[in-house]
């Protein structure tokens, strides 16, 4: 099957969920998300933003879900990253030097 043509457009991660057991990488290109949306990123999974992204809620103020069991990070060369997520945390997060927003909220546990 061929590989998908590189686009500016944004990809779009529609009202289900995506679960992450091993590494994840996210490299660049911005990300929609709907409202019932959610990443779960398993225990033995690592998230890693290595660009300097944006992700929007389809609908506003609609926050979609980021479940971090695992390794939630954004590495170099990574700066300015913009999360419109409501990010669970049970796992670790590695944040570097630079700008992070997270509109949604950020919960520990």
């Amino acid at each position: 099957m061929p590989l998908a043509e590189p686009t500016q457009d944004p990809r779009i991660l529609g009202n289900r969920a995506f679960i992450n057991f091993g590494k994840l990488l996210w490299t660049g290109g911005d990300l929609v998300m709907f409202e019932r949306a959610a990443i779960v990123n398993q225990a033995t999974g690592t998230l890693s933003i290595q660009a300097n992204v944006r992700s929007t809620a389809f609908t506003p103020q609609a926050y979609p879900q980021i479940l971090n069991d695992g390794l939630l990070e954004i590495v170099p060369p990574a700066k300015s990253v913009h999360l419109e997520w409501n990010i669970e945390s049970k796992g670790r997060i590695h944040l570097p030097q630079g700008h992070v927003t997270v509109k949604g909220g950020l919960h520990l546990k």
